[in-house]
């Protein structure tokens, strides 16, 4: 071999050894990306399990405010049990439309009071709720955008592998064609010891090209745990929407419900002491 040939040769390898280095660092950027990925992940779950504890509460809550409810039901029907006793009871009219009038009020004012604060507790659910969705929206569009990043990414390392893997096909070209222009034995040497190191950057690309298979296996298994997350919460959030607005019905007919009966039972009396009356002067 030519003595001007070794600067070629040597400029050769240390372009080997640079596309090595550049290699390698690519690999650690892609391993930091995996690592970013995973801890976002892990506070996409953590977050869920805090939104499933908050519709485990207002579930609770719920049950609560049903069991309330039916006991002030039950409060309502002993008042109208109370008020039938009264009514049976020989009274003049003036005390009956004190007792009426104040069975009235000890019938509407508990329940005015309650339904009040259910309303206002009504109304502290839905801001809840309304606050646990748009905190949804959010962390599902910033995973969208993370997702579509990540494919432009792993999209743009791939095209520049290619373009690498063509550059070193070229450079065995030319070194091939240097062989058979230079002495055969030396030359044969370098382009053995330029094999090996070929061979050797081949299998690391390998190893390269299997972990980032690797890493996009990894990340297609999380997008779809992430969806399947996704869709049990929209169905949790839209079940606890349900449930609030099927509280807000019952609510809103308990009211009318309880006062109509007042009413009623406020009436009978009235329209019973003229037939005793009657039945006296008779």
């Amino acid at each position: 071999m030519e003595p001007s040939n070794l600067p070629v040769v040597l400029g050769a390898g240390m372009e080997l050894q640079h596309m090595l280095t550049d290699l390698q660092s690519k690999c650690q950027t892609y391993k930091s990306n995996y690592n970013l990925l995973k801890i976002e992940h892990s506070s996409l779950q953590d977050e869920l399990s805090h939104i499933q504890g908050e519709v485990k509460r207002l579930q609770g809550q719920q049950e609560k405010l049903q069991s309330q409810l039916a006991e002030r039901s039950r409060e309502v029907i002993e008042k109208k049990r109370e008020a039938e006793e009264l009514r049976l009871q020989v009274m003049t009219p003036k005390r009956l439309d004190l007792l009426r009038a104040q069975v009235q009020q000890d019938l509407e004012a508990p329940v005015r009071e309650r339904f009040n604060k259910l309303e206002e507790e009504a109304e502290k659910y839905r801001s809840e709720f309304n606050k646990l969705r748009y905190a949804f929206t959010v962390l599902n569009s910033q995973f969208e955008h993370q997702k579509e990043e990540h494919v432009g990414v792993l999209e743009e390392q791939k095209m520049r592998y290619e373009v690498e893997i063509a550059h070193l096909k070229k450079d065995k070209e030319n070194l091939v064609a240097r062989y058979h222009t230079a002495d055969p034995l030396y030359e044969r040497k370098q382009v053995e010891l330029l094999l090996k190191e070929k061979a050797q950057l081949t299998v690391w690309l390998k190893g390269l090209q299997a972990e980032v298979d690797e890493s996009q296996a990894k990340k297609d298994d999380s997008d779809q745990r992430v969806e399947n997350i996704q869709l049990c919460q929209n169905r949790r959030l839209t079940e606890s929407q349900a449930a609030v607005k099927s509280l807000e019905s019952e609510l809103r007919c308990a009211v009318p419900t309880t006062g109509a009966r007042g009413r009623r039972a406020s009436a009978q009396p009235g329209a019973e002491q003229p037939a005793r009356r009657t039945a006296a002067q008779d």
